[in-house]
């Protein structure tokens, strides 16, 4: 099997994920009482991961990219849901 750049990003961004998960157990275990940041950043890492993954595979037929950069409209509710995924992890924290 090939890695495309999509595939390459991809893992790089589970790995991310799994990296932040790692300090968040550290902290956890070392630090209790700071432990919500890096659970934020931790929930908000997966979430975006998570719908990003959702444009990707399971909606394959939709351009996304292309739609993105012929309607402004498109693009600001593409952004306004990365960035309500970001604003309600870490406001939950």
């Amino acid at each position: 099997m090939k890695l495309t750049k999509s595939h390459t990003r991809n893992l790089s961004m589970l790995f991310l994920a799994l990296l932040t998960y790692l300090v968040f157990i550290a902290v956890v275990r070392y630090f209790p009482e700071l432990s919500g940041l890096p659970y934020a950043i931790n929930k908000a890492l997966i979430g975006c991961l998570i719908l990003k993954l959702i444009d990707e595979y399971m909606l394959p037929e939709i351009p996304t990219m292309t739609k993105l950069k012929e309607n402004a409209t498109a693009y600001s509710l593409y952004m306004l849901s990365y960035a309500l995924i970001i604003a309600l992890s870490i406001a939950n924290a």
